[in-house]
C-alpha cells in the first residue's frame, strides 16, 4: 500500500486498519460500487465499494471488497481530488476566522 504510506504516512496494513477503525475517515461519502478488475483472478468477480473521505483538511479515497476466501481486502487507500475537500476547507476557514469583537460603547 504505497499510497497509504506516501499520502497519509501509514506505513503498515495494521496502521491503515487502525486508522479506519478509530474513526480516521471523516465525511465519508459513498462513491460507487463496481465489479473488481479481472486481473485479481477471482471468478466470479466480487464487487468493490469506493468511498471518498476527509481527514483533517486532506481528502482521501478508499476502495475495498470481500474476497471469495472470506476476508475484507483494502484495494486502494490514497489521497483524492474528489470529495468534499474544497467545501470542508472553506468551513475550516470560517471556523478559524477571528470573531469580531463587539464594542462595549455601542
Amino acid at each position: 500500500m504505497t499510497t497509504a504510506r506516501t499520502d497519509f504516512n501509514l506505513l503498515t496494513q495494521e496502521q491503515v486498519q487502525s486508522f479506519i477503525a478509530n474513526d480516521g475517515l471523516e465525511n465519508l461519502q459513498f462513491k460507487n460500487s463496481e465489479p473488481l478488475d479481472a486481473k485479481w483472478g477471482f471468478d466470479p468477480l466480487p464487487m468493490a465499494d469506493a468511498y471518498t473521505f476527509t481527514t483533517g483538511t486532506k481528502a482521501g479515497y478508499l476502495a475495498f471488497f470481500y474476497s471469495p476466501y472470506g476476508r475484507w481486502i483494502i484495494k486502494s487507500f490514497k489521497s483524492s481530488t474528489d470529495g468534499p475537500t474544497l467545501t470542508h476547507g472553506f468551513r475550516m476557514l470560517e471556523i478559524l476566522k477571528p470573531k469580531e469583537e463587539k464594542r462595549l460603547d455601542e
